[in-house]
């Protein structure tokens, strides 16, 4: 039983998450911007995994942010 990979997966996903807070905080970076530095393939693709993550949508976070 391997539970490497898994884990390896949690901690890209966590620092990616960490990453897109720091990212969000900063107003001159859109959205789309964002997805990008973090390697996903559509800006759908991150607002997705942002939302499932922070239970928020990116948009709301930046808002709610500043």
């Amino acid at each position: 039983m391997s539970s490497g990979p898994h884990c390896t997966e949690m901690d890209q996903t966590e620092a990616k998450m960490s990453m897109a807070k720091i990212y969000l905080n900063d107003a001159g970076l859109n959205i789309s911007e964002i997805a990008d530095r973090l390697n996903y393939s559509s800006v759908q693709h991150f607002s997705y995994a942002f939302k499932q993550y922070y239970g928020i949508s990116a948009s709301i976070y930046r808002k709610n942010s500043q």
